[in-house]
């Protein structure tokens, strides 16, 4: 629809079909958002079941960032109706018994506690990369600044899921908070609600 009021209309309208999207806050459950999610089962020990195809389902993700690089980069000089694969492409492809490769790699840890099912999800492909080729002849500007170890190292390990990295930063803030000085109670909930707000 938006395509063809876009064409028929002479709007300034542009579709992005996305693939898998990820960022640093990236809230995902089991069945969506699978790199943010294994992330936080190998950083935390907890079991992972990896749906079918023995783990070699492949998918291609983006970052946030890079989306809406794109989006700005069409805001600045539209089309008229133009349709866009939004994706990471081949370059930032990757299977899931890959992802545990990397995860256990940057994090230095032996991630094992996942199995595989031998039922696939419903619908569910084995094999999916996006060819944003369209998008890079329209706007050749614009590239991906953020590939797979970028986005594993921001959204597992930066926002910590570790602990150590998570203790580190609560001491920082008693430092800036003078803690020993100012009313304890107080101290103790703006530490609670900055940890709720970080690693919950």
């Amino acid at each position: 629809l938006c395509q063809e009021y876009g064409q028929y209309y002479d709007m300034n309208v542009g579709i992005f079909r996305c693939g898998c999207v990820t960022g640093a806050k990236h809230a995902a459950v089991e069945l969506h958002g699978f790199l943010s999610y294994l992330v936080h089962c190998a950083t935390n020990n907890k079991p992972y079941t990896i749906w079918g195809y023995k783990g070699k389902q492949t998918r291609d993700i983006i970052h946030s960032s890079d989306l809406v690089d794109m989006f700005w980069h069409f805001y600045q000089f539209p089309k008229k109706g133009k349709t866009y694969n939004a994706g990471g492409g081949r370059r930032n492809s990757i299977s899931i018994l890959e992802a545990i490769d990397k995860i256990n790699r940057i994090a230095a840890i032996q991630y094992n506690n996942y199995t595989v099912s031998d039922n696939n999800r419903k619908g569910d492909h084995v094999w999916y990369i996006s060819n944003y080729d369209r998008f890079s002849r329209d706007y050749p500007e614009w590239s991906q600044k953020y590939n797979i170890d970028d986005m594993l190292d921001i959204y597992g390990f930066h926002k910590s899921y570790i602990k150590d990295y998570k203790n580190l930063c609560i001491e920082a803030v008693k430092r800036s908070l003078n803690y020993n000085q100012i009313n304890g109670v107080k101290s103790k909930k703006f530490l609670k609600d900055f940890n709720n707000l970080l690693f919950d």
